[in-house]
């Protein structure tokens, strides 16, 4: 038993060990860690997205998956704005903080990391990514006093290449191209050259974006709303703790 938990968290603990030894060795500088912030975001992250949709079995699990999820969210924001009402709330955009979540750039390095494959987290991270760039970014421009419309809203989406991603892996996945590729003769080369893409991003996502994370948060933290963020931050993490066990007891890991 304890063999099989450090198989799953001894490597996630080293590479965000790495992280903090590059962070306190200043490693990278700030021109690096932007520039693999690029290479992840633009190229690896992409593949990694593709890879996992393309995979993913395509039923009606997924479609209620991702049902619940959306609706679980916009719950979430619900929330956030009634407690806007009661007037304690300390920033207009504290229920934004309720209803994100770190999936590119955490979430699949972790799953994959624990379980070997981001197929699994793909199928939850579908409702979450539609969220975000409807209902979620429509409420943020609108609490920000921006006018919102459909051509904006699609503009943003398919200016980011993570959305491409997964958009060419749901196409080829839920058609049966992507089978059919990976079953003939070039399936072996397809599947190669994808791993070799695919391979460094949960390491570089877990160990050097954490130096990236933490120059941000101490820029962040001198700003006026860096502070207000910070205040909220509690409120976040004690929901994030109760939702948890409840996530890990009806989604249990194989």
């Amino acid at each position: 038993m304890v063999i099989k938990i450090l198989e799953m968290a001894l490597p996630v603990l080293i590479m965000l060990g790495l992280g903090y030894f590059c962070k306190a060795k200043n490693v990278f500088d700030e021109k690096g860690l932007l520039g693999l912030k690029a290479f992840i975001s633009n190229i690896t992250l992409p593949v990694v997205l593709f890879n996992a949709f393309l995979c993913a079995e395509y039923n009606a699990k997924i479609v209620v998956l991702f049902v619940l999820i959306y609706v679980g969210y916009l719950l979430a924001i619900g929330t956030g704005l009634l407690l806007n009402k009661t007037g304690k709330s300390c920033s207009v955009f504290m229920p934004f903080l309720l209803a994100s979540a770190e999936g590119g750039m955490l979430g699949y390095a972790l799953y994959g990391l624990i379980t070997g494959t981001q197929t699994g987290f793909a199928a939850v991270d579908l409702g979450q990514t539609v969220f975000a760039y409807t209902a979620f970014l429509a409420l943020l421009k609108m609490t920000d006093g921006k006018k919102v419309t459909a051509r904006n809203l699609l503009g943003n989406m398919f200016s980011n290449k993570c959305f491409w991603g997964m958009l060419l892996g749901i196409i080829c996945g839920a058609t049966g191209i992507g089978k059919l590729v990976l079953n003939s003769s070039v399936g072996g080369i397809v599947t190669s050259v994808i791993s070799m893409i695919a391979a460094p991003t949960s390491a570089m996502r877990m160990s050097f974006m954490q130096s990236w994370k933490m120059k941000c948060s101490e820029r962040s933290m001198l700003s006026a709303s860096g502070r207000r963020a910070s205040a909220e931050k509690p409120l976040r993490l004690r929901s994030i703790s109760r939702l948890c066990p409840r996530i890990l007891r009806a989604c249990p890991l194989q």
